[in-house]
């Protein structure tokens, strides 16, 4: 599902878990975009929503706020939340934020399979 330019929102839901797969940059003018949809589907039922960064070219640090926002709001429902790290500036942003420690980071969507 294309938001715009920058950032491609994809959803696979498998068993009880959604999977949004995340494409291009996730930054101050798509980040509400981003957080909308998620918006979507954490209303839905999924009991795991797992956040797949591999294919994000770029993320700044309002990027970084959503992906964290996303978190606590599955902390406050009970859902489980997990995070595939994304490549090279994408997984040093999240090394130099601290943040591996405040995420459930995964290799794999199949890591977390019911």
């Amino acid at each position: 599902m294309p938001v715009d330019d920058r950032l491609r929102i994809e959803v696979d839901r498998q068993g009880g878990n959604a999977v949004i797969g995340l494409h291009g940059e996730l930054d101050l003018a798509s980040a509400p975009a981003f957080s909308a949809r998620f918006e979507e589907i954490g209303n839905g039922d999924p009991a795991t929503i797992i956040i797949d960064l591999s294919r994000l070219e770029f993320m700044d640090s309002t990027g970084l706020r959503s992906i964290l926002t996303a978190r606590e709001r599955c902390e406050q429902s009970g859902r489980r939340f997990a995070v595939v790290p994304g490549g090279r500036q994408v997984s040093r942003l999240l090394e130099i934020a601290r943040v591996e420690r405040h995420l459930n980071l995964i290799s794999s969507p199949s890591e977390l399979a019911e």
